[in-house]
């Protein structure tokens, strides 16, 4: 029997204890360098369920330092503590230039750093709101598949934060469909590839050679840029069909225009969190132009002004910040 179906009915408080250690841990093993560390998501936002949710910490230097060196620490530390979780790293003089571009909704689950940066959101968009939804979904469908009855409080939290209504049973079924009420709102059409994607079998990572295969066969490929474009990069280049599946983007709908404008931010913000964790730089660099060469295809005149400053603005800030940590 899985541990956490019994420690659920303790008490919250109870079951953030060993978390709570594992946090002054990490504390400790860093106390030599000038970061603030705290957590964030489900440990902060009170979704957390001992054993099954991870402890996301973010790391908040305070002035210049180097830290993968000393990345060795957190992941000593983590053989003893499993439940430890992803780094996001800011240095303080840098991550006002990114903020204003995040995703707000991504920036919500660390309320810490909302109240150290005084960062307060415009009114979140429509497509932002699709964006975030698409990517809690994928991360969170497995335990939807199989342990539904656990997320409860999780989802609950996230369409709370959305404004969208709880489904009366929760699924993936019913969150799906969910998104494909609000895709239709915006004049886009998911449905036969969302299906498709949440149908395939996977285990921790979805097989996404498998997933390009079944959309190139249903003609689904325009689809899976649209919903999951940085899947779509890997899997395009493993079957040489990158250049081919761009010229799908060339007649865009100003709403399919938007959401894939609003998937870059999303992403070029991810890379700015784990520039200083992630080891292969160069690796960094190429998906960098991947991506520039993806916003490249999209119709300038189908987006606003603002809109392109921004991506080209993120696109420029990530590369300069990438060309200081060249390998």
């Amino acid at each position: 029997m899985n541990l956490f179906k019994i420690l659920i009915h303790l008490p919250l408080s109870i079951q953030k204890l060993p978390y709570f250690l594992g946090l002054q841990m990490v504390r400790l093993i860093y106390v030599d360098l000038p970061i603030k560390i705290w957590p964030r998501n489900s440990y902060i936002l009170g979704s957390l369920i001992c054993t099954l949710s991870d402890l996301d910490l973010t790391f908040f230097a305070t002035q210049k330092v180097e830290i993968y060196s000393k990345l060795w620490r957190y992941r000593l530390l983590k053989m003893f503590m499993p439940f430890l979780g992803e780094i996001n790293f800011y240095h303080c003089d840098k991550v006002s230039k990114f903020l204003p571009y995040a995703n707000s909704l991504e920036v919500g689950r660390d309320p810490i750093l909302m109240e150290r940066l005084n960062y307060s959101s415009t009114q979140d968009s429509s497509y932002e709101k699709i964006v975030f939804f698409l990517k809690v979904l994928e991360s969170d469908r497995r335990n939807l598949k199989k342990i539904p009855a656990y997320r409860e409080r999780k989802w609950k939290l996230h369409l709370e934060k959305l404004g969208w209504e709880m489904p009366k049973k929760l699924s993936l079924d019913t969150l799906t469909s969910l998104l494909n009420k609000k895709l239709q709102e915006q004049n886009l059409l998911g449905k036969v590839f969302l299906k498709t994607f949440f149908s395939l079998p996977s285990k921790e990572k979805i097989d996404l050679n498998r997933v390009y295969e079944e959309c190139s066969r249903q003609g689904l490929i325009k689809d899976y840029i649209l919903y999951y474009p940085f899947y779509w990069i890997g899997s395009s280049f493993y079957h040489d069909s990158f250049d081919h599946d761009l010229e799908l983007l060339k007649d865009l709908s100003e709403s399919e225009a938007r959401l894939l404008a609003e998937q870059v931010r999303w992403e070029l913000w991810g890379l700015f969190t784990q520039l200083e964790v992630t080891p292969d730089k160069a690796t960094l660099l190429m998906h960098l132009e991947n991506i520039k060469r993806l916003v490249a295809k999209i119709q300038i005149q189908e987006l606003s002004k603002e809109s392109l400053k921004s991506i080209q603005l993120l696109t420029s800030l990530v590369e300069s910040t990438l060309e200081n940590y060249r390998a």
